[in-house]
């Protein structure tokens, strides 16, 4: 949308304007090398909150820059679009960061090595959700009245179009970005808790009992896996005997 939005809705944009402030993306390899440094002082709640709101921020930057209707406002655009690559990046990086410590959640949930799966699923829902964003986006231009043909810069797109796109263009990922956001802050994964937790899966592994977890192990594990600690870490030959009818 971002192409549409600029070329359609910005005064005096270029057509080559979009290619330009989607190339500064380049700028995300420095902010990439500044998130590995975060997310070890800082954890992922940090990172997650910070790209966030960076997004945010610079979203209400373009809008503005619409709605003051600012002529041919280049160096606004690049300067925005640098910032917003630098959230987006940071955004990019925290769940590949993450990840290898969700398994272990869930290994001490059900006592199985399943992170194939989980990296099978976030791989399925980050290429079918922007595949599904890009579909949507579409039947709602259409249904604004947007045509591809006529409608190719400022001049040549009504008032009332570049409404459109610009709700479009704001209102959908502001919103799922904002609510993301909210959930982020209450992201309890980090460095240190998941030290705390894979401990406590080493010393149930090695045959250790669940009867002498200490207070500390006993908290972290409850708010990382939103279970009773006697849920966890199930006996698995007691769940079999349970399913066999207890032959």
């Amino acid at each position: 949308m971002l192409p549409t939005f600029i070329l359609c809705c910005i005064n005096g944009a270029k057509d080559d304007l979009p290619w330009t402030l989607q190339a500064l993306s380049a700028i995300g390899i420095l902010a990439t090398l500044a998130a590995t440094r975060m997310m070890i002082k800082r954890g992922p709640r940090f990172l997650y909150g910070l790209s966030y709101s960076t997004i945010i921020l610079t979203m209400i930057g373009y809008i503005l820059t619409w709605m003051f209707d600012v002529n041919n406002p280049v160096v606004i655009l690049i300067a925005i679009s640098l910032v917003y690559q630098c959230g987006r990046a940071i955004l990019e990086f925290t769940p590949w960061n993450v990840f290898p410590f969700i398994p272990d959640i869930d290994r001490i949930m059900t006592r199985q090595d399943r992170a194939g799966i989980y990296a099978a699923v976030m791989t399925f829902f980050r290429k079918s959700t922007g595949a599904v964003a890009s579909w949507i986006a579409g039947i709602l231009l259409e249904i604004i009245g947007f045509n591809s043909k006529t409608m190719l810069n400022y001049n040549t797109t009504p008032r009332s179009i570049q409404l459109g796109i610009m709700l479009i263009f704001f209102i959908g990922p502001v919103v799922l970005i904002g609510w993301a956001l909210i959930i982020a802050m209450k992201f309890k994964l980090n460095r240190q808790t998941h030290d705390v937790l894979k401990a406590e899966l080493e010393r149930l592994q090695a045959g250790g009992s669940k009867a002498d977890v200490t207070p500390e192990t006993k908290e972290v594990v409850e708010e990382l896996t939103g279970e009773p600690y006697a849920k966890v870490w199930p006996n698995i030959n007691n769940d079999n005997s349970k399913t066999n009818g207890g032959k």
